[in-house]
C-alpha cells in the first residue's frame, strides 16, 4: 500500500465538520521517528503534503534536513485533528514497512553491509534514486540506503551469496567511478 493512498484513506475515514462561522486556530506539533519518515511524508517534491494540505485546509511546516523530525500543523482544530492523523498513520505505516524489510530474509538469503566514503554516496544513489534502483534490478537484490545523518554510511544488501556480491561490487565500482570523475 503507498504512502499517498494511506493519506488517502484516513482523509476519507476522518469527516470533515460543517463551517460554524467561528474560526479558531490551532497549532500542534508531530514528532515522527526519523527524517526518513518525514521524506516518505513530504512525498517526492513535496507533493503527498501539498496533497494533505489542500485536502484538510491546513498550514504544514515541514522540517528541514537537519532539524527535528517534527512537522508543526496550524488551521482549525477539526482539520489540524485530520492532518494529524494522516501524519500519525502513514509515519506508524512507514515504520511497518522499514521493521518487515530488516526481518524478511529468506532461506538461502543473507545480508552485508557495504560501506561507502560519505562524499560518494549521492553517486551510488543517484538522481531520484536511478543508480542504486539499477543496481537492484540488475542484481536482484533489496538494498537499504543508509540515513542521511551517518558518520560512516553503509548499503545493507540483502539477496543470495552471488547477487549480494555483484550488488556490492556495483557499488563499489559507481564510488570508484564517481573518485575517478573528481580527480580528473
Amino acid at each position: 500500500m503507498s504512502l499517498r493512498k494511506d493519506l488517502v484513506d484516513v482523509l476519507i475515514a476522518v469527516p470533515s465538520t460543517p463551517e460554524t462561522g467561528c474560526k479558531t486556530t490551532v497549532t500542534e506539533q508531530i514528532p515522527v521517528p526519523t527524517s526518513e519518515h518525514v521524506a516518505q511524508i513530504v512525498g517526492k517534491c513535496g507533493s503527498k503534503i501539498k496533497f494533505l494540505r489542500s485536502q484538510t485546509n491546513t498550514c504544514i511546516k515541514t522540517p528541514f534536513r537537519g532539524e527535528e523530525p517534527v512537522f508543526v500543523v496550524s488551521g482549525e482544530p477539526s482539520d489540524v485533528r485530520r492532518a494529524v492523523d494522516a501524519i500519525q498513520k502513514a509515519s506508524q505505516h512507514f515504520t511497518r514497512l522499514i521493521e518487515s524489510r530488516s526481518k524478511s530474509c529468506a532461506i538461502g538469503e543473507f545480508t552485508i553491509e557495504v560501506e561507502v566514503p560519505h562524499p560518494y554516496v549521492g553517486a551510488v544513489v543517484g538522481r531520484n534514486g536511478a543508480v542504486i534502483t539499477r543496481i537492484k534490478q540488475l542484481t536482484n537484490t533489496r538494498i537499504n540506503t543508509p540515513k542521511g545523518g551517518d558518520l560512516h554510511p553503509k548499503f545493507e544488501v540483502t539477496g543470495t551469496r552471488v547477487n549480494v556480491m555483484a550488488a556490492r561490487e556495483a557499488i563499489h565500482q559507481k564510488v570508484v567511478d564517481a573518485y575517478c570523475m573528481r580527480n580528473k
